[in-house]
């Protein structure tokens, strides 16, 4: 199987998808044109929250915003913490074991915000499995009738969800009705769907009722997707001569070829993910490398275009004001993307005015989370 090597996870396999015979907008970054940013410079609102260590964190893979909840997933430890936003520690999910009320791993989660109801996917068992929050009180289990890569809560009792290829199959992307665990296969189509493919970054929550969702692959549509299963594309993201060629999208490609070691040999973007389509801008982040240059490793860029003025950041590094410190999102909350900087990072660069405000006293050793909105 063919896998992308990220700073964060492996990412992608290959896909196609159409645009219903429409015209979408177009959105056409100019990868080669990017170039280093400061954060200040750009951001309109930066915010600090200090989350409380009252269980330490490992490593995170990434970060849901619900209503006035946090929820990290420490892929390290196994488990999902849940903060308010104001980093106040609120309740942690470890019930790592083979029990009636434990999973073995976390594939991927959502959030039940009018329920509080936290719902994990298990991929050693393929189940989904439900605890009540805060008090982490098990509600109860089901099957998935297959793997869950991304998994995102609508209405009461669906959620959208994108499953992974089986036996030759395309995989497919649905809508879970949870009542009577019956899935409806949304007109989005795909050549194959992998866990590398589709992970939760591609997947943005709007509100409890709609959320965009991008079909990765050489045209990379987006769609809004709301509750009752209404899709409608919104736009294409087209990266040029960046662009992976077509031939790799192709359900015929060959399984050897290593997209990893691709990006390597040549200068490409793919993945557009963590993005925000509002009336003021259109913004995403994506994955590029370059066979020449600084940039000689895949690393996260960001593609930011207002709507009023056309003015358009390609941004290959964002970096606080006199640090080192490169900033890149891992969650999305409300406009404002998520970063994470670690205690000690803080402590070497105290130069900048905003580290240098933050309490970092040794008794403190969990990471910062930084929140900055770009419009």
């Amino acid at each position: 199987m063919k896998k992308l090597y990220s700073i964060f996870i492996v990412l992608l396999c290959f896909a196609s998808c159409t645009n219903n015979g429409s015209e979408l907008r177009q959105i056409k970054p100019d990868v080669g044109a990017s170039r280093d940013y400061i954060l200040e410079d750009i951001a309109t609102d930066i915010k600090i929250i200090e989350l409380e260590d009252s269980v330490m964190i490992g490593g995170v893979q990434i970060i849901k915003s619900y209503r006035d909840l946090l929820f990290i997933y420490d892929v390290y430890q196994n488990q999902i913490l849940i903060y308010k936003n104001n980093g106040e520690f609120v309740a942690l999910l470890n019930k790592i074991g083979k029990g009636p009320n434990e999973y073995i791993n976390i594939g991927t989660f959502s959030f039940d915000e009018n329920n509080n109801i936290l719902s994990i996917h298990a991929r050693s068992t393929t189940e989904i499995i439900r605890y009540k929050v805060p008090s982490i009180e098990f509600i109860d289990r089901f099957k998935s009738n297959g793997y869950i890569n991304a998994l995102e809560n609508l209405g009461d009792n669906s959620f959208f969800c994108t499953k992974e290829s089986d036996s030759g199959g395309s995989g497919s992307i649905n809508m879970l009705d949870i009542s009577n665990n019956v899935y409806t296969k949304l007109p989005i189509e795909t050549s194959y769907l992998s866990e590398e493919l589709s992970p939760d970054n591609v997947v943005t929550r709007l509100n409890s009722d709609e959320l965009l969702f991008c079909n990765v692959s050489g045209r990379n549509t987006v769609y809004k997707i709301n509750n009752d299963g209404g899709v409608a594309p919104l736009f294409d993201i087209d990266f040029g001569s960046y662009s992976i060629a077509d031939e790799y999208w192709e359900s015929t490609a060959e399984d050897d070829v290593d997209l990893g070691e691709s990006l390597a040999d040549g200068s490409f973007a793919i993945m557009p993910q963590f993005i925000i389509d509002d009336t003021v801008a259109t913004s995403f982040w994506y994955i590029a490398s370059a066979a020449s240059g600084e940039s000689m490793h895949p690393g996260m860029q960001l593609y930011y275009e207002n709507k009023t003025d056309g003015s358009v950041i390609n941004a290959s590094n964002i970096y606080l004001k006199d640090t080192e410190l490169a900033i890149q999102p891992i969650g999305l909350s409300d406009g404002y993307y998520l970063a994470l900087i670690d205690r000690e990072d803080i402590l070497n660069n105290s130069n900048n005015s905003i580290l240098n405000k933050i309490n970092s006293t040794s008794g403190k050793g969990n990471p910062v989370l930084m929140k900055f909105k770009l419009n």
